[in-house]
C-alpha cells in the first residue's frame, strides 16, 4: 500500500494545493502510527471498555503526535532534512535553516528567489530537495543554478528513497544531480544517496 502512494504520488501534478486537513494529519500520519499500539496495548489493559480504550488512544496519540511534530523536531530542505535541523543549528554558527515536510523544487525555488530578491540569501545556499519531486524538476534545478546571483555557493544534496526505481523522479533527480556535478564551479553536489546506500 505504501508503495503504490509513493508511486502514485509521484506520477499527480505537484503543484497543486492540498487540502489543508488532509496536508495536516498526512505530516502527523507517521507518528499516530509509531504512538497507537504502545498506548492501546496500556490502555487496553487498564480499561476492559475496548472502544473506550481506542479512543483514548487516539486521542492521545493524536496529541502526542503534534507535539514531537511541531515541538520536538521542528520543520531550503524537505521532511527528509527534518531530523538533522536542531543539529545543524548547533554545530554550524549562523546557519538559517528552513525546512518543511513535502516541499518540492518548484517551492524551493520561489523560496530561493523570494530571499535573492529581498537580499536575505546567504553565501553558501544547500538545498536538499527532490524527494518530493514536481513536475519540471529539472527545469527547477537549472533555473535555481542559472538564477543564481554571483558571490553565491549552491550545494545541492541528492535525495534518496530506498524503495524508489528509475522511473522515479526522485530517482532521476539524483542521477541529474549527479551528471552536472563537474559542470559549475560554483555549484557542488553534496551525494547523500551515495553515503546513506553504503
Amino acid at each position: 500500500m505504501i508503495l503504490s502512494s509513493r508511486t502514485l504520488h509521484e506520477t499527480l501534478p505537484q503543484n497543486i494545493n492540498e487540502c489543508y486537513i488532509i496536508s495536516h494529519l498526512a505530516d502527523l500520519f507517521y507518528p499516530i502510527y509509531l504512538f497507537n499500539w504502545p498506548l492501546f496495548i496500556v490502555f487496553s489493559n487498564i480499561i476492559q471498555n475496548k472502544i473506550l480504550s481506542a479512543l483514548l488512544t487516539l486521542f492521545l496519540s493524536y496529541i502526542f503526535s503534534l507535539l514531537e511534530f511541531y515541538f520536538i523536531e521542528p520543520m531550503v530542505g524537505d521532511s527528509v532534512a527534518l531530523g538533522a535541523r536542531k543539529t545543524l543549528l548547533e554545530i554550524i554558527p549562523n546557519v538559517f535553516i528552513d525546512t518543511k515536510g513535502n516541499r518540492s523544487l518548484l517551492y524551493g525555488y520561489n523560496l530561493l528567489t523570494a530571499w535573492q530578491n529581498s537580499n536575505t540569501l546567504g553565501e553558501y545556499v544547500i538545498v536538499a530537495l527532490g524527494t518530493n519531486c514536481c513536475e519540471n524538476w529539472e527545469l527547477y534545478i537549472n533555473k535555481i543554478i542559472d538564477e543564481i546571483e554571483p558571490g553565491h555557493r549552491l550545494i545541492f544534496v541528492t535525495p534518496f528513497d530506498g524503495h524508489w526505481s528509475g522511473s522515479w523522479r526522485s530517482y532521476k533527480t539524483t542521477q541529474y544531480l549527479r551528471s552536472i556535478r563537474d559542470k559549475y564551479t560554483y555549484v557542488t553536489i553534496a551525494d547523500w544517496c551515495e553515503e546513506i546506500s553504503k
